[in-house]
């Protein structure tokens, strides 16, 4: 009876995991913004599109792995005991993104 004690947590875990890849997304966008910014105030037009390239690629990547974790959570849903938790935790971390 052990089994899906383990399968839970071993969900739990990939999906703690993807919550951390989450953040990082999120966390190098803002960095790019942050750079994009500066490279506007200097005038420079061309790394201002570069950098606004890039975070836009972050916000992307941090969608996607919001899917992600949407869909793990649907998968495991009944084994996680707080899977509204971590439901919660990707929409407050996509709205920094955003």
């Amino acid at each position: 009876m052990t089994f899906p004690r383990e399968t839970a947590e071993q969900a739990r875990r990939r999906i703690l995991e993807m919550c951390q890849d989450h953040i990082r997304s999120v966390l190098d966008a803002l960095r790019e913004a942050c750079i994009l910014i500066n490279a506007y105030q200097n005038g420079d037009e061309n790394l201002v599109l570069q950098h606004y390239a890039s975070v836009m690629g972050h916000v992307e990547k941090a969608w996607d792995v919001k899917r992600a974790i949407m869909r793990e959570v649907a998968e495991f849903g009944e084994l996680l005991i707080a899977r509204d938790d971590f439901i919660n935790l990707s929409a407050e971390i996509n709205e920094i993104a955003d």
